[in-house]
C-alpha cells in the first residue's frame, strides 16, 4: 500500500517521492510536511519508459540479475518457485479458460520470455510464441478426502520441480477438476520473471479475457504499454546515471 501510495505521488505531483518517506511520515500530516518541505522540492520524477525492440535481447533488470545469480548457486533446487492455486467455484467453460489463459500469454510478454546469454551476460529473451495449453486431470471419481489429499500430492510435485531458465515458459498451469462445480487452477511461475504484485495482472487479466471468451466477443482490454523488458532497459540506463550516486 505504501508502495502504490508513493507511486501515485509520484505521478501526481511529477516528483519522485521515495517509498522510505511512507514510512518516515505515516500520517497525511507528516506526508504533506515533507513533500512541502525543502527536502522534497529537490527531487525529480524519472523520466517516461520508452517501448524498446522486442525483436533483440534486453539485459536483466537488476533485480531479475539478483535473482540468476543466486540461481547459478543453487542449480537443480525449486528455491525460487512462485506457486500459487485458486478454488473456482461453480459451472465453468473449460475451453474458454483455455483461450483466455493464452490470450494472456499473448498479451504479457514476460511470460514469453527465456534467459539466455550473450558473451558472457544473462539476458531476456522473448519468444514469439510459447505453449499455453492448460493440462487437465480429473480427481472428482475420487471420494472427497481422497480427492483432497491427491490434490495437495500434485500440487507438490508440481511446485518441488525446478525451472531451467534456458527455456521458455518459465511457468506452469494446470486445472484439476474436484467436482462439477468446483476446479482448482494452479500457476506457477519462477521469481526472474514474476513477483506479487505480478498476480494482478493475472488477476485483472484473466477476469476481462475470460468474460470474454464467455460472451464471445473479442475483449476492450488495452495491451500494456510498457513491458518488463522495456522496464530493464530503462532501469538500468536510469540507475547509471546520477540517481545511483543519490540513492
Amino acid at each position: 500500500l505504501v508502495a502504490q501510495m508513493t507511486a501515485r505521488l509520484s505521478r501526481t505531483l511529477d516528483r519522485d517521492v521515495p517509498m522510505r518517506k511512507g514510512f518516515e511520515h505515516p500520517t497525511v500530516a507528516g506526508m504533506a510536511a515533507w513533500l512541502e518541505g525543502d527536502r522534497g522540492r529537490g527531487s525529480v520524477a524519472p523520466p517516461p519508459i520508452p517501448h524498446r525492440d522486442s525483436a533483440t535481447p534486453a539485459p536483466l533488470s537488476l533485480m531479475q540479475q539478483r535473482v540468476w545469480y543466486l540461481e547459478q548457486l543453487q542449480v537443480g533446487l525449486a528455491v525460487f518457485n512462485v506457486p500459487s492455486a485458486h478454488r473456482l467455484r461453480g459451472p465453468i467453460d473449460i475451453e474458454a479458460l483455455g483461450r483466455a489463459f493464452a490470450l494472456m500469454v499473448r498479451r504479457q510478454e514476460v511470460l514469453r520470455t527465456a534467459i539466455g546469454t550473450v558473451g558472457d551476460a544473462p539476458v531476456q529473451i522473448v519468444l514469439d510464441e510459447v505453449d499455453a495449453s492448460i493440462p487437465f486431470e480429473d480427481l472428482s471419481g475420487l471420494n472427497a478426502e481422497q480427492r483432497e489429499g491427491a490434490l495437495a500430492r500434485r500440487l507438490r510435485d508440481e511446485i518441488s520441480q525446478p525451472f531451467d531458465l534456458t527455456r521458455a515458459p518459465l511457468f506452469r498451469v494446470r486445472l484439476f477438476r474436484i467436482a462439477a462445480d468446483h476446479h482448482v487452477l494452479f500457476f506457477m511461475t519462477h521469481h526472474i520473471i514474476w513477483d506479487g504484485w505480478s498476480f494482478d495482472l493475472f488477476y485483472e487479466d484473466m477476469s476481462a479475457l475470460y468474460g470474454a471468451e464467455l460472451a464471445g466477443r473479442p475483449t476492450d482490454r488495452p495491451l500494456p504499454k510498457v513491458t518488463y523488458s522495456d522496464f530493464a532497459v530503462w532501469h538500468r540506463d536510469w540507475m547509471s546515471g546520477p540517481e545511483l550516486a543519490r540513492q
